[in-house]
């Protein structure tokens, strides 16, 4: 008998930045992504996919308004590990200093001197 060919049950995933494409983990799964979803779920960490797992995931999706399924799809992967998202900066507010006040020229302060002096 021949290998048997299995759809990959994501198409793209980076998990230190956690970006995810048509993500499905489910029954049967396992690895480093299941590992992390059982960390933040509660459930025993062993990377593989279980009847607890599923468990604590579906009460997961109910705690949060999500569509309870029991599996982990876009959705849900992303309410367990909201995309870090950094906050604009705000511009620094540049204090100004007054205008120096324009003095006349020196010719005109001594015509003014002079002039009192009449």
């Amino acid at each position: 008998m021949g290998s048997k060919h299995m759809e990959p049950i994501f198409s793209a995933i980076k998990i230190n930045n956690l970006i995810v494409t048509n993500m499905l983990i489910k029954r049967g799964s396992s690895g480093a992504v299941v590992r992390q979803i059982q960390e933040r779920v509660g459930a025993l960490i062993t990377g593989v996919w279980d009847t607890a797992t599923q468990r604590k995931v579906l009460e997961f999706q109910k705690q949060n308004g999500l569509h309870q399924t029991a599996e982990v799809n876009d959705e849900t992967y992303n309410t367990l590990f909201p995309p870090k998202v950094k906050p604009k900066a705000k511009p620094k507010a540049v204090e100004s200093e007054p205008a120096p006040k324009k003095m006349p020229p020196k010719s005109a302060q001594i015509k003014e001197e002079t002039d009192g002096n009449k």
